[in-house]
């Protein structure tokens, strides 16, 4: 009960409901797809409720009193208004979208979060007093995560894709192992989800002195991360981590130890994957050829190790030679779908941000003011009907508001972007975290699956980037 106590801070008087629910925002992320309820679906959507979901509304709910009280001070904001014009522009799209449905869920979403946004505004300095309890809470949620995708991972040997919650593209019939995406829809997903505990565990590493503890829950969420083999979290990791060392390290024997932790990690990460692929019972992958389909596969197909893995045919053949005894040798069933660089997944994206570059510069109107909300879908499945997918998305957040919201809904988001980047230039070390998953929406696009993102450039704002607005507390 103490416990409890103090996780939500009930005896300090200070704290409101609506800071409460944030103390849990770090928990409830991870639970991005499942559990989840499947209320329908149409043509060109699912209808879904998650827990992340539910938990947005129930934050927006408690922030309402808030955002009425101090509404006076907060709508001489520049950056309530910015962000309103957004909104607006947003909401108005509804009225020539192209898909009236999904527009007005994702507008439903759009508004929660700018009420989120705005109350958390006004509740400047008593989020300040939850800040370090909100981080360590996500640091130890991110290595529980981290141990549990390394269950998942090993647990794939033994059970089947439903029994270890693994997506359809995350099975060993990939690439011999699994891929971990635990409660995220994808491992992209899940890698996005640990891109700002590591980058916040990097910090701690650059500017403090820090534990053993710490150092062994910093590689243990890396060595997850690098277990999804999602380039584009991976990629995103990277690019967070070397503007941490730009910014932050001054000391070289300090910079190259964590880049020898980062490489050590890898390694032992590779071997690992090339240990469950060699154990596994159906499909027949070595431990070499495994490490060389993952790191062909991160190095889009750059690094070829060009391990030749013998076949069926060939290992009885062999057999026949030297007359040994076949029956007392067990063949695995099958070979992974890829033994590489899965093209395929950068092809599509890329076709998909052409097409929707075309549909989007098919005329003036649409330029400026896009196809509507929601509409992209539609919109490239109408004008591209032998290329395009049922339920298909642009997979590339920057050029789905383009094709939505037009050069006007795009320009106003860009300007919040470097709004906030610039709030935050007394805290660069939140620019690794900005950067990563702005480096990351290149590779996917959607509200549901990734409401964390806004979820923490809300809260890096209101933590770091306000001054002003403290007195509306």
């Amino acid at each position: 009960m103490r416990k409890f106590q103090n996780l939500f801070l009930l005896k300090n008087k200070n704290i409101s409901l609506f800071e409460r629910m944030w103390i849990v925002a770090p928990i409830v992320m991870w639970f991005s797809f499942r559990p989840f309820v499947r209320l329908g679906e149409n043509s060109s959507m699912y209808f879904e409720i998650s827990i992340p979901l539910v938990y947005l509304g129930l934050l927006a709910l408690s922030g309402i009193p808030h955002v009425l009280g101090a509404r006076k001070i907060l709508y001489g904001s520049n950056s309530v208004r910015l962000v309103g014009l957004l909104v607006m522009v947003s909401l108005t799209s509804l009225i020539w979208t192209a898909n009236t449905t999904r527009g007005i869920l994702t507008a439903g979403i759009i508004i929660l979060l700018y009420i989120v946004m705005v109350a958390s505004l006004a509740r400047v300095s008593s989020l300040r007093l939850i800040a370090f309890r909100s981080q360590k809470t996500l640091i130890i949620m991110a290595v529980g995560m981290s141990i549990l995708s390394v269950i998942q991972v090993v647990a794939a040997i033994y059970f089947d894709q439903k029994t270890s919650l693994l997506c359809a593209g995350c099975t060993p019939a990939q690439f011999g192992f699994a891929r971990p995406n635990v409660f995220a829809i994808e491992p992209q997903f899940f890698g996005n989800l640990l891109l700002a505990p590591v980058l916040l565990l990097i910090h701690i590493y650059n500017t403090k002195k820090i534990s053993n503890k710490m150092i062994v829950s910093m590689l243990i969420v890396i060595f997850s991360l690098f277990l999804t083999l999602s380039r584009g979290a991976i990629f995103a990791f990277a690019a967070g981590a070397v503007l941490l060392a730009a910014t932050e390290l001054r000391n070289f024997k300090k910079a190259f130890y964590l880049g020898a932790l980062i490489a050590a990690t890898l390694t032992i990460c590779v071997v690992f994957q090339g240990l469950i692929a060699a154990a596994h019972p159906k499909y027949d992958t070595s431990f070499k050829s495994a490490v060389s389909s993952s790191l062909n596969q991160l190095s889009l197909g750059i690094i070829d190790l060009n391990f030749q893995k013998k076949s069926d045919q060939d290992l009885l053949n062999t057999q026949e030679v030297q007359k040994i005894d076949t029956s007392s040798i067990s063949i695995k069933e099958e070979s992974p779908n890829f033994d590489g660089y899965v093209a395929e997944s950068t092809n599509v994206r890329i076709k998909l941000s052409q097409l929707s570059v075309n549909s989007w510069s098919s005329s003036l109107m649409r330029m400026f003011f896009g196809v509507g909300l929601g509409g992209s879908g539609v919109v490239l499945r109408e004008e591209f009907p032998n290329q395009i997918n049922d339920r298909e998305i642009v997979q590339n957040e920057y050029i789905e508001i383009l094709l939505e919201n037009g050069l006007v809904g795009a320009s106003i988001f860009a300007a919040i972007i470097v709004g906030l980047v610039y709030k935050l230039k007394s805290e660069k070390w939140t620019w690794a975290i900005i950067v990563s998953l702005l480096v990351q929406w290149s590779f996917f696009s959607g509200y549901p699956n990734s409401l964390h993102i806004y979820l923490i450039f809300i809260y890096l704002y209101a933590i770091f980037g306000t001054s002003k607005l403290d007195k509306a507390s």
